[in-house]
C-alpha cells in the first residue's frame, strides 16, 4: 500500500511478532484448560463459553487500529482460552503510519484525534500512552489567488474576521455538528450495552434514526443549503474542511461531510511518538500470535461439526503480491474470521479476499465491492515556503496550515507545518526547521516543489489509498458478511477516521461472541426512537 520510500522504526515491537503453537483442539488436555480458562475468565467479567466444547480459534485479517482493536476487544470478550491469531503484511497500525524525515519521524496517516473520541481518549489511558505536546498553529483559506481568511493570534480578531465574512454561519455550524456528535455519541452507550450490529445502516439507525441513515447517501450540500447556509460559507469553510479531511467537496454525503467538518474542529489531539503506538500497545495487550502471511483466500467448511468453520489460505508475504502468490499455501482451520482489509479495488495497492464455498445466502463478495478509495500522496518537504506563490513577501507571513478551497492549478490541498511525532514542549516554541506536509493528488514533481517552496533540503512522499470515495451512490458492506466472518472496514464506508475503525472493531468482537455463544445481536432491540434532523 505504500511507496518505496515508506520507512518505519517499531521500538519494542519485535516481543510479539512470534507465532505461538496451536493446541489440538481434540486431546483432552485441550478441553480442560477451555473449561479452567472460562470459569477464570467468568471471575474477571467475561462471559464463559458454555454452547463449545472446546475453545474457539479466531482469524483477523490486518494488524491496522481495525485489526488490533478486534484483537484486543476479543480477548476482553473472550478471556484467555480463546486462540486469536493475526495475519498482517505490513507494520502494525496500518494506515496510522509515521515516515522518517530529516532524522524524525512524522505522521503519515492519520494523524488526528478528536477530543470526543470517546474509545481512543480512554485506551490512551488504559495502555499507558500519552498525548503528544500541543503545538498552537494559524489556518488560512486560499482560494488559488487570495487568502480569503487567515487566523489571528488574537481569537477575538479571528471571531471578528468569520462573522465580517460569513455572519454567524460558522457558528450556527459549530452548534449542529455538536448535536450531530451527541447523536453520534449513542453508539457507546449502546455498544456498552452489549448490542450489535449486522450492518452499517441498522447502526448508524441506531445512533440518529432516518436521519443519520439518509446521511450515508444524501449529499451534504443541498442540506447546508437549504438550512440557510451561504454559498460563500460552504464554498470555502464547508469545502477546506471536507477536502482536507477526505479530499472532495462537491457529492461529499452528509454523513462523512459532518465528520470531516468535526476534524477541523478545536481540541484535536494525536498519540506521543506516532498514532500507531495504540495499534501496537492493543496488539500486545491481546496476546494475539502474529502471522507475517497474506490471506489469499476464506473457504468455508460446511461439514465440520458441531458448527462450520473456515479454512484460511495464507502465504509467508514477499516482497510484492507477485512474488508472495508464487508461494506454497499455508491452511489453517478457524471458527470465527473478522477482516480489517479493504475488499475493494485490485494489488498492488489492495489485496482482495476470494472467498470460496460460501452459498448465496452470504453476504461475502464475490469478487471486489464497488467502489473506490480516494488516491492521496502525503509530500513532506524540510524546507522554507514560497510566500510569493500565495500572494506574500515573507514567509514568516504565511499561516502555519494553508488548506486550498478549490483545485489549484499546482494540484495541492494543503500545506502544513508538521512536527516529529516525539515533539518536546522546547521545539513546539521554536520558530525555526520546520518540515511541512503537502497533501496532492499526486508526488509533485520538481516543478511544483520549486513553486511552492524557496528552498528545499530534503523531501520525500507516501503514496497510498487513504479512504473512500463518499458519493451518494455507493453502497455501503454489511458486517457481518456470514454468521462466523465479520468486516469490520465497512463503516468506513459511512465515514472514515480513527475512532470509526475502534467502533467498527468492537462491533465485529460483539457478533463474533454472540455468535460463539449462541446470544442474540439484539440489533432489533438497538433503534432509537429520536429521529432529529441533523
Amino acid at each position: 500500500m505504500f511507496s518505496q520510500v515508506f520507512r518505519r522504526r517499531r521500538p519494542g515491537s519485535r516481543g510479539y511478532w512470534g507465532v505461538a503453537a496451536a493446541v489440538s483442539a481434540g486431546s483432552v488436555l485441550s478441553v480442560l484448560i477451555a473449561w479452567i480458562g472460562g470459569a477464570v475468565a467468568a471471575e474477571k467479567g467475561a462471559v464463559p463459553v458454555t454452547q463449545n466444547y472446546r475453545r474457539p480459534r479466531i482469524a483477523i485479517i490486518g494488524g491496522g487500529i481495525g485489526g488490533t482493536s478486534s484483537a484486543y476487544f476479543l480477548r476482553k470478550l473472550f478471556g484467555e482460552t480463546a486462540q486469536i491469531d493475526l495475519y498482517n503484511i505490513g507494520d502494525i497500525g496500518g494506515r496510522t503510519a509515521t515516515i522518517k524525515l530529516a532524522g524524525r519521524e512524522y505522521e503519515a496517516g492519520g494523524s488526528i484525534i478528536h477530543g470526543r473520541n470517546k474509545y481512543l481518549v480512554d485506551l490512551v489511558d488504559q495502555l499507558g500512552l500519552s498525548k503528544r505536546t500541543k503545538v498552537p498553529t494559524s489556518t488560512g483559506f486560499h482560494n488559488g489567488e487570495e487568502f480569503v481568511l487567515t487566523e489571528s493570534k488574537w481569537n477575538l480578531v479571528t471571531v471578528g474576521k468569520l462573522v465580517w465574512r460569513y455572519g454567524f454561519d460558522f457558528f450556527r455550524l459549530y452548534q449542529e455538528v455538536d448535536a450531530w456528535m451527541t447523536q453520534f455519541e449513542k453508539i457507546y452507550t449502546l455498544q456498552d450495552e452489549g448490542k450489535a450490529f449486522k450492518t452499517v445502516e441498522d447502526m448508524v439507525d441506531a445512533m440518529g434514526g432516518e436521519a443519520f441513515i439518509n446521511g450515508t447517501r444524501d449529499p451534504l450540500i443541498p442540506l447546508l443549503k437549504s438550512h440557510g447556509y451561504s454559498d460563500r460559507f460552504i464554498g470555502e469553510v464547508v469545502a477546506a474542511a471536507t477536502r482536507v479531511s477526505y479530499g472532495q467537496f462537491e457529492d461529499i454525503s452528509v454523513f462523512a461531510g459532518m465528520v470531516g467538518v468535526a476534524g477541523v474542529q478545536p481540541g484535536l489531539w494525536a498519540v506521543h511518538e506516532g498514532n500507531y503506538k495504540v495499534s501496537e500497545a492493543l496488539l500486545k495487550e491481546s496476546k494475539a500470535n502474529v502471522y507475517k502471511s497474506l490471506v489469499m483466500s476464506v473457504e468455508l467448511n460446511s461439514t465440520s461439526e458441531p458448527r462450520e468453520t473456515f479454512i484460511i489460505h495464507s502465504v509467508p508475504w514477499q516482497q510484492s503480491y507477485a512474488e508472495a502468490k508464487q508461494k506454497s499455501k499455508d491452511r489453517i482451520e478457524y471458527d470465527i474470521v473478522i477482516v480489517d482489509i479493504p475488499q475493494h479495488g485490485k494489488p498492488p495497492m489492495q489485496h482482495p479476499i476470494n472467498f470460496a464455498g460460501f452459498d448465496a445466502k452470504s453476504h461475502v463478495p464475490s469478487g471486489p465491492y464497488p467502489g473506490e478509495y480516494r488516491h492521496t500522496v502525503a509530500n513532506f518537504i524540510d524546507g522554507v515556503p514560497k510566500a510569493s506563490t500565495f500572494g506574500l513577501d515573507n514567509p514568516e507571513s504565511l499561516p502555519d496550515s494553508i488548506i486550498e478551497v478549490v483545485e489549484p492549478k499546482l494540484r495541492f490541498r494543503s500545506l502544513a507545518k508538521n512536527f516529529p511525532v516525539d515533539v518536546t514542549p522546547e521545539e513546539a516554541a521554536a520558530k525555526e526547521g520546520y518540515v511541512y506536509k503537502v497533501f496532492s493528488t499526486e508526488p509533485l514533481d520538481d516543478e511544483q516543489v520549486e513553486a511552492l517552496f524557496e528552498t528545499v533540503k530534503e523531501r520525500t512522499f507516501v503514496d497510498w489509498l487513504a479512504y473512500p470515495y463518499y458519493g451518494t451512490t455507493h453502497q455501503i458492506p454489511p458486517f457481518e458478511l456470514n454468521p462466523g466472518v465479520y468486516y469490520v472496514n465497512a463503516i468506513e464506508w459511512a465515514a472514515s477516521a480513527i475512532e470509526m475503525s475502534v467502533i467498527g472493531s468492537k462491533n465485529a468482537a460483539l457478533l463474533a461472541h454472540q455468535y460463539w455463544t449462541g446470544q442474540s445481536s439484539n440489533d432489533d432491540e438497538a433503534k432509537v426512537e429520536d429521529k432529529d434532523e441533523l
